[in-house]
């Protein structure tokens, strides 16, 4: 026998062993009378499959790792060390619908958050993930509870702080990781993030006032400006007239007035 065919027909050996029969034929033909749709691998290695109009997923040997009995089963686009990725599941949750609501489902099919919601999003910061119930918002963890229950018209990420704005009824608050309302939506506005002297700038009524993370007004509603604090001193102006305000809420006709109040609270 010729030494060229000889190589040409162990090559050829080689590659139906190395290469899986669902890559080399054609992951399409090996299913295709059992499903009514296969689409593409995503990079995780999971294929959406279509059986009497309901979705589920196989694995690259065409296994179903997950039955076809969903609605819809939400694929994401995460960030890697190797750049972008199209996946099903992220932190090993996917989120899938039926008959309309959503919920999340573990890598064995094991029902995580319950189907009961209009919307589910990504989890964030790898603790709560955003979800809709009758037009409100709220947050569930990664054992499904909801941990913020769905009242509120809208619903912020928690920052570093540990809040998280909240609007209900048209006024504005903040609550803590346990759903605690720290700051409660009375607010016509909450115009800053939280400073690192831990104030936010409020509004109620068109008059403008400062609030802790606790929820403590420090600085009451009652001013037409006021402008941040710089050296533990805001300026502010209520009926045209100016003063200058500490963190305690007290107000001094002069910045010196101001300065020489704080340097004897500090002794």
């Amino acid at each position: 026998m010729d030494n060229k065919k000889v190589v040409f027909i162990t090559l050829v050996s080689v590659l139906l062993i190395l290469i899986p029969k669902t890559e080399f034929f054609g992951q399409e033909n090996d299913f295709k009378n059992k499903y009514e749709n296969i689409d593409k691998y995503r990079d995780d290695g999971y294929a959406e499959v279509t059986l009497n109009r309901k979705k589920g997923l196989i694995d690259r040997e065409g296994n179903e790792v997950i039955p076809c009995k969903y609605s819809s089963i939400r694929k994401s686009v995460v960030i890697s060390p190797n750049g972008y990725k199209e996946v099903f599941f992220v932190d090993g949750l996917l989120s899938v619908s039926l008959d309309g609501k959503w919920g999340n489902i573990d890598e064995k099919g094991k029902e995580i958050t319950p189907l009961i919601y209009d919307d589910i999003d990504l989890y964030r910061d790898d603790r709560f993930a955003k979800v809709k119930r009758n037009g409100k918002y709220g947050y569930v963890d990664k054992k499904g509870e909801e941990v913020v229950n769905c009242k509120y018209e809208i619903l912020g990420a928690f920052e570093e702080d540990g809040l998280a704005s909240i609007k209900n009824n048209g006024k504005w608050g903040y609550i803590d990781m346990n759903g605690i309302e720290v700051i409660p939506c009375k607010y016509d506005n909450i115009l800053r993030k939280f400073s690192s002297d831990g104030f936010t700038l409020v509004e109620i009524d068109g008059k403008f006032g400062y609030v802790d993370v606790n929820g403590t007004e420090v600085v009451p509603c009652k001013y037409d400006k006021i402008n941040e604090f710089k050296n533990g001193i805001a300026v502010g102006s209520a009926n045209r007239v100016k003063m200058y305000i500490d963190r305690q809420g007290n107000e001094y006709k002069t910045k010196k007035e101001a300065q020489n109040a704080i340097k004897i609270s500090q002794k």
